[in-house]
């Protein structure tokens, strides 16, 4: 895999992220993803049900009666390949998924809130940067006040995101899918390395 060195960092502003490579940029999501819901209506018989899940995004039967089930799918929304899939309700529960990429064209919930690439972005990269945000549990601290916190859809749109070259997005995401275990223990066992830090001594520097 390619290395780069960094030499010079720069504060991000960004309290959940820590500093970053000083060619990196910080941005709106909202200047790189569009959401857009598309109700399926009567197109619900030609999509597959999915699921965000603590595993990422999966599929799921429409006959499966766990939890609580629509009568039909109608109102459920059609979401492609390589959207990214929120669950950004009930934030005071911090055990349960927020974000993943779904590798399907499907339906679901309309609770949940899909984001679209303009290509600027590569979609795998924000998942984990998103990802991210879960494992430190930024999203329960941004909802708002209430019995049943949440974010909605400007909410997350208005959210910075961090921007390398699309050349180390991509190492970025293709290194951290080989490495998601070793990082996962790294940020258990201290909860105060920041992830692009982390990311400059894994990737850059070994």
């Amino acid at each position: 895999m390619k290395h780069i060195k960094y030499n010079q960092y720069k504060n991000s502003n960004i309290y959940w992220v820590g500093d970053i490579p000083s060619h990196w940029e910080k941005i709106p999501v909202k200047h790189h993803f569009f959401s857009k819901k598309q109700v399926a209506g009567i197109l619900a018989d030609d999509y597959q049900r999915l699921a965000l899940t603590l595993n990422g995004v999966i599929k799921r039967s429409k006959e499966d009666a766990e939890g609580l089930q629509p009568e039909k799918f109608e109102t459920y929304q059609i979401v492609r390949k390589n959207s990214l899939i929120f669950k950004l309700i009930d934030l005071e529960n911090i055990k349960t998924s927020r974000v993943g990429l779904s590798k399907y064209d499907g339906l679901v919930s309309p609770a949940y809130i899909t984001l679209s690439s303009n290509g600027d972005i590569l979609p795998a990269y924000a998942e984990n940067y998103f990802l991210n945000m879960w494992y430190e549990h930024i999203f329960n601290q941004l909802g708002s006040v209430g019995v049943r916190s949440n974010l909605n859809k400007e909410d997350l749109l208005n959210l910075p995101i961090i921007k390398p070259p699309l050349e180390e997005q991509e190492l970025i995401s293709n290194y951290l899918n080989k490495q998601t275990t070793k990082i996962n223990e790294i940020i258990a066992k201290n909860e105060s390395v920041k992830f692009y830090r982390l990311l400059s001594n894994l990737i850059f520097y070994t």
